[in-house]
């Protein structure tokens, strides 16, 4: 008889299983909005005022949709040994309001302010990247707090090297919840699972990528306080 060790295996199916179930979330999510729009666009008798609401909605669906897939790219590259960085000079100021104005305009029930102090030196990094990883924060907090609420982004030079963080004014994140945040491909257990669209996906690429440039990120909440999201980023040498 001869005996094979497939316990790797099966963690790989399992995770491939667990990507995949994911992903197809993640997907159907924008998917049916744009449908939906769409479908509704093509009925007889709709004033111009539902007709642009309808078309508002698509963008947004679709806007959503190419987010999603430049997760999966980074992702992808990532897993395929295939991520380098086109480090470089960078304001983290004008980064962050390059983020901010994106967003402002996808939701504009939400106020977005920057708490940046003057002279801050510029950091040695991959602009985009850092731009995905500004955005899916600053989105995640936004799909966290409530109507009118404040979502802000700051930084503070710490131990040589930057810290930026993104806090909302959301219900929080229990303490065992925040150990899944950056694990695998894992979704919050929250009763609002319309709040938690993206967080699994977008989480994890944020890790990869200021793991990517050596840094660190980690998360500071308390249910019913908000949350602060922080991560480091190098100093230009």
């Amino acid at each position: 008889a001869i005996g094979i060790d497939i316990t790797e295996r099966k963690k790989t199916e399992r995770l491939k299983d667990e990507f995949i179930g994911m992903v197809s979330h993640e997907l159907r999510t924008p998917l049916t909005v744009i449908m939906g729009a769409l479908h509704v666009l093509t009925a007889a008798g709709l004033k111009e005022e539902e007709k642009q609401e309808m078309l508002q909605d698509a963008i947004q669906g679709t806007d959503n949709l190419a987010g999603i897939v430049d997760n999966l790219l980074e992702l992808s590259r990532y897993q395929a040994d295939r991520l380098t960085l086109n480090k470089k000079q960078a304001d983290i100021v004008h980064i962050t309001r390059d983020v901010l104005k994106q967003l402002q305009v996808k939701s504009g029930i939400h106020r977005l302010t920057i708490d940046l102090p003057e002279g801050l030196p510029a950091v040695e990094v991959d602009s985009t990247r850092v731009e995905r990883i500004l955005f899916n924060l600053v989105q995640n907090a936004i799909k966290y707090s409530p109507s009118g609420g404040e979502v802000r982004v700051s930084a503070q030079l710490r131990d040589g090297e930057m810290v930026v963080c993104v806090s909302d004014q959301g219900d929080g994140i229990a303490p065992d919840d925040q150990k899944k945040l950056f694990q695998s491909f894992e979704q919050l257990g929250i009763e609002n699972r319309n709040a938690m669209q993206g967080v699994g996906l977008g989480l994890k690429v944020c890790r990869t990528l200021v793991e990517a440039h050596g840094g660190r990120i980690w998360v500071e909440s308390e249910p019913g306080k908000g949350s602060a999201f922080r991560f480091t980023l190098p100093l230009t040498r």
